[in-house]
């Protein structure tokens, strides 16, 4: 389960997984002494002689490399599995912005319409996206910003009885002859439409360089949604590594929820400034132009940067921060239509 689509509820019991005996003090930090001395596949080379030396080792490994356990005894559904069916005209998996004018077109054609979405709410990265709509076929949305917009279309499309929406439900399979399976809760979902859209959407890139797994690294579209939905603040001293105007789009987010921009650090050697780009300039942030992140320092979370050249070679600067704020690009959702 990803811990950003679940909701808090009374007597919801959250417990750590893979530390020992705590999150703040985990004996298995001592392996990040014994990293450099264990390249890529060790184990498949190591523990095997003697033979019985094997499985204690792969015991071992399995726990430390692992998900976790599943608690066998903890908290059940007191209530049976339900099996539903729906036959909708038109099936849209995906409540963003794509998902929602896909939905919007088929009920202008009078059909009937279930809307599919994973997340609490309807919307996806446009309730906490600033920036104008441009060139929408609707003009009464054009020219005002993005979360205001989709809250206007949902508002307008829920008005219509011909739309079903089913949030905090997960599509995992598309088969044969429309067939779409989906989870929500318990329950399955076996839904078989005339026409199945799908707008999965698209999640973050990561970068690629030396402790990119420090706490205290995150997305821009993770941060966003923090500071707009939640109204959370998840660092204090910012840096922003960007290679598009979106970078500047959450820098901006992050200076009007109070927090310190020490730096946006942009890709791109050159380009004409976006309209983000120089309100952040205006606010006296430093931009660096062709620079990425070569580094990240900081154990039980980030504390500092280096930023240097893309192709590689020596850093040219370091920064002192408790955040670092990933935009470089978008990956698309693309496992339904694999199996389509």
């Amino acid at each position: 389960m990803l811990a950003d689509r679940i909701q808090v509820q009374n007597g919801m019991v959250v417990k750590s997984q893979n530390v020992w005996p705590s999150v703040e003090f985990d004996l298995g930090e001592v392996n990040d002494l014994f990293v450099p001395m264990l390249p890529n596949g060790f184990y498949y080379k190591m523990f095997h002689k003697p033979k019985w030396l094997w499985p204690i080792a792969e015991h071992q490994i399995r726990k430390v490399a692992g998900l976790g356990k599943i608690d066998v005894a903890g908290k059940h559904v007191h209530r049976r599995y339900e099996k539903h069916y729906r036959f909708p005209d038109v099936c849209v998996v995906g409540g963003g912005p794509s998902g929602l004018a896909a939905a919007k077109g088929a009920l202008d054609e009078g059909k009937q319409v279930l809307l599919i979405d994973d997340n609490p709410q309807l919307g996806g990265h446009s309730l906490h996206s600033i920036f104008p709509v441009n060139n929408c076929e609707n003009e009464s949305l054009n020219g005002i910003p993005e979360n205001q917009a989709v809250q206007k279309l949902i508002k307008e499309l829920a008005a219509n009885p011909n739309l079903e929406v089913m949030v905090n439900t997960s599509v995992f399979g598309l088969y044969e002859d429309n067939l779409v399976a989906a989870q929500s809760g318990p329950d399955l979902f076996k839904i078989r439409a005339e026409s199945v859209v799908l707008a999965p959407g698209a999640t973050d890139r990561h970068l690629v360089f030396e402790n990119n797994d420090r706490p205290g690294i995150l997305t821009a579209r993770g941060v966003e949604k923090l500071i707009m939905c939640h109204a959370v603040l998840p660092g204090e001293d910012t840096v922003v590594v960007t290679t598009h105007d979106g970078g500047f789009h959450t820098a901006l987010l992050l200076k009007g929820a109070g927090a310190n921009v020490v730096a946006v650090v942009d890709g791109r050697e050159s380009g004409s400034a976006g309209e983000f780009e120089e309100q952040v300039r205006n606010l006296a942030v430093p931009v660096y132009k062709g620079l990425t992140v070569h580094a990240a320092h900081g154990k039980k979370r980030i504390r500092r940067i280096d930023i240097g050249p893309i192709s590689g070679g020596d850093s040219h600067k370091s920064f002192d921060c408790d955040l670092l704020v990933m935009a470089v690009g978008f990956k698309p959702q693309v496992n339904l239509l694999s199996m389509g």
